[in-house]
């Protein structure tokens, strides 16, 4: 699982928007879903040359050949006074009882990072955010505030487990950003499940394992592999690393199996980020972001041969 990751050689899976487009600075930080053999679904976040962020879509028949929806973006930001009225991304999807969900991440000009709910009947045309968004904002710790004077939660990896809804998230300005665990049997009433980050920062401002954010859990038999971003203060070092724990919600330490991939040359030379993870009978998909030397961020990929769902 760390030393048989190999890059797509055809990276990046999806183009920038054209000058002027809503997707012209960012097409990245995206969850993929597979509901049929030649049905796959990237719900992705796109970026404006203002900074704003919106949620956008692509479709592919294999998981490696993308083409974007022609009618994106499909979720956009609200008003200006509302609250997520600059950006909405980091979309995780899936489908439940033939209605299709998504938990996003919404901010407004004070850069208070919250959590929103949305839903679609079909997963591309009429996605409704709700009436009660936003839904989480952790202020649990007072220390931690941004420079508005904010708390901020960021979403990413999300499962259902015995019932509850549990959802991996961090702060964003906020350093070090350390990843969080909170549950919900509804996904309308949050509270942080654990005292302590699942994922803690280790080290010195300029080591590695300095931050770590955006962790995407996955279930293998009697454990979980987390894979996450992790990076040094200021982004020069950047990696996706991988934990191992035999729970969310116990409390534990996830065991550090070590990095499974890094940041590269050329299209995510600077950074690598969100991580999504799936498999079939034949290999396992690395979805991730990759932010190159101009701060444009677009999708990769990597593949994995050996079998993912093996004991670690």
């Amino acid at each position: 699982m760390l030393e048989t990751w190999r890059l797509f050689e055809h990276n990046p899976l999806l183009p920038l928007g054209a000058l002027g487009q809503w997707d012209e600075v960012c097409a990245s930080w995206g969850s993929i879903v597979h509901t049929a053999p030649s049905d796959w679904r990237m719900y992705y976040s796109g970026r404006d040359r203002n900074g704003l962020l919106r949620i956008g879509l692509a479709l592919s028949e294999n998981g490696i050949d993308w083409k974007k929806y022609v009618n994106n973006p499909i979720v956009d930001i609200g008003n200006l006074r509302d609250w997520d009225s600059r950006y909405v991304y980091c979309p995780v999807v899936w489908v439940e009882d033939s209605c299709w969900m998504m938990i996003f991440t919404g901010c407004n000009s004070s850069d208070h990072y919250q959590i929103g709910v949305a839903s679609s009947d079909d997963g591309i045309t009429s996605w409704s955010k709700s009436e009660r968004n936003p839904v989480f904002c952790d202020s649990a710790d007072p220390v931690r505030k941004n420079a508005f004077g904010m708390p901020e939660t960021e979403g990413w990896g999300l499962m259902k487990q015995n019932g509850r809804y549990l959802l991996l998230y961090n702060s964003v300005t906020i350093k070090p950003r350390e990843v969080y665990v909170a549950e919900s049997t509804d996904l309308f009433s949050w509270r942080r499940a654990l005292p302590a980050p699942l994922l803690s920062s280790e080290g010195t401002p300029s080591d590695l394992g300095y931050m770590k954010y955006c962790a995407w859990p996955h279930p293998t038999g009697q454990h979980y592999l987390i894979f996450a971003a992790a990076s040094n203060r200021n982004y020069a070092k950047s990696a996706i690393g991988l934990w191992k724990t035999s729970s969310l919600l116990s409390g534990e330490r996830p065991f550090f199996l070590g990095y499974a991939l890094r940041a590269t040359k050329g299209w995510c030379e600077m950074e690598v980020d969100t991580p999504v993870v799936l498999h079939d009978s034949q290999k396992a998909y690395l979805y991730f972001g990759g932010r190159s030397s101009t701060n444009r961020w677009t999708e990769g990929l990597a593949f994995d041969t050996a079998d993912v769902t093996a004991e670690c």
